[in-house]
């Protein structure tokens, strides 16, 4: 999955060359790349540092970047495919936790304005898993993919040349189990994200 990602990322820079050279309107097609926040989901792992302070890591935290492609079908309606890097990670000096999965993305869009517009979709998230180096090396801990749920609402900036940026509120809902049974997390969470359309 994570050579699939950089495959994708490559092919996204590719495509942004060729969209440079031709107008933006001449195709329905626009690779996108985004980055944002995410905010939610139950406490899944916990370091304690030697000052005594604490650091969670949280189901539907923290960071997520992805790439992708949106079609246009007309100035209303879109759709939209992406796969994606989500993490959340403490670090310390001498080593860190992490909760990594790769999501994939497919949605669809729908503009109520010029300017906003409101999409929604599913979300199959692929190898989620908790893992560490340095003192936290010994964490492996594995759990299933899954299916969830997106909804979320866009603001799109004018074209400024052949590049377009959109600022996204969303929200989703997910569920993580354990291989082989046992606790299970919620992942629900809020998400702030920037997109630029190419």
């Amino acid at each position: 999955m994570k050579s699939l990602f950089l495959a994708l990322v490559l092919t996204a820079a590719a495509w942004t060359c060729a969209a440079a050279e031709t107008p933006a309107e001449a195709s329905g097609f626009h690779p996108l790349i985004g980055l944002g926040g995410t905010f939610g989901g139950t406490t899944i792992g916990t370091v304690l540092f030697t000052n005594g302070s604490t650091c969670n890591i949280h189901a539907g935290g923290l960071i997520d970047v992805y790439g992708g492609v949106e079609y246009r079908y007309e100035p209303k309606v879109a759709v939209q495919a992406t796969v994606g890097y989500h993490v959340d990670r403490c670090n310390a000096s001498n080593g860190d936790l992490r909760f990594e999965r790769y999501p994939i993305e497919l949605l669809a869009y729908y503009g109520l304005s010029p300017r906003f517009r409101a999409g929604g979709g599913v979300r199959f998230v692929q190898d989620p898993h908790i893992s560490g180096s340095g003192i936290g090396g010994g964490a492996d801990v594995k759990f299933n993919s899954t299916t969830g749920g997106v909804i979320e609402g866009e603001y799109l900036l004018p074209r400024s040349g052949w590049v377009q940026v959109g600022f996204k509120l969303r929200y989703v809902f997910e569920h993580y189990q354990l291989e082989g049974g046992g606790p299970s997390a919620t992942g629900n969470h809020v998400g702030i994200f920037g997109a630029v359309y190419f």
